[in-house]
């Protein structure tokens, strides 16, 4: 009982897309409850969203230690191998036969990313597709689709998949920041400041943000803002 609290706490700042806040609530979880096994996973899946592939192969080593089956992870190491810098590598592992269902969505999403890495927007496009329409709620999936629509230079497409993105979750860093840019391309530097400080209210802590609104200030002519913000970020 005194780790279901905080497990649950952690899922919903997952669904949240607020990983900082869900790796502090899973810890606890992890120490009020070490033998058991979901807290591990969720972990596993926390640390490769923040980009720690190390720290998530550990989280993984110790489900599977405490009996978890190697094809219930397999979408996790997945996502690893994509950290790592092996995107093929990631895209068999995210295609093995026998997957869950559940983590299907999980696999396809790596799959797309590790497409991309490969240059091969056409397969990258395929499963993203094949996402949005399996999770159609997934904030993270429409912002990750968004950005193969800014790499494919349909930046129309990128715009409305960005703002999908927002509506399913004005929490989520990733599309805030992202619709900044895009903004900022289209309508003009002012234009785009209002959607990094959004962002900057959900994570006032993101250095790569605060650069670029500094940035963006300093090119609008706004240079007292510009030195407040680098001075937050020193």
């Amino acid at each position: 009982p005194a780790a279901m609290a905080p497990y649950l706490a952690a899922t919903r700042h997952m669904a949240a897309t607020d990983f900082k806040t869900a790796r502090t609530e899973i810890l606890d979880a992890i120490k009020a409850e070490p033998g058991w096994f979901a807290p591990h996973l969720a972990q596993a899946q926390i640390l490769a969203e923040l980009g720690d592939g190390v720290g998530a192969r550990a989280a993984i080593d110790r489900a599977l230690a405490l009996g978890v089956k190697p094809i219930d992870v397999r979408h996790l190491q997945a996502h690893v191998l994509l950290l790592r810098g092996v995107p093929d590598r990631a895209v068999a592992e995210a295609g093995a036969v026998g997957m869950p269902a559940q983590f299907r969505p999980c696999a396809v999403g790596v799959e797309a990313r590790a497409f991309l890495a490969l240059g091969n927007l056409g397969a990258s496009a395929q499963e993203y597709q094949t996402l949005v329409a399996a999770t159609p709620k997934d904030s993270l999936a429409w912002s990750d689709f968004a950005r193969l629509r800014v790499y494919a230079g349909d930046l129309s497409g990128a715009i409305q998949a960005c703002r999908t993105a927002v509506e399913l979750n004005p929490r989520n860093h990733d599309a805030l920041t992202l619709m900044a840019e895009l903004v900022r391309g289209q309508f003009g530097l002012v234009a785009s400041i209002p959607w990094y400080e959004r962002a900057l209210e959900v994570e006032p802590g993101n250095t790569v943000t605060m650069l670029e609104l500094a940035a963006t200030y300093g090119d609008a002519g706004r240079a007292r803002d510009m030195l407040s913000m680098t001075r937050r970020v020193l």
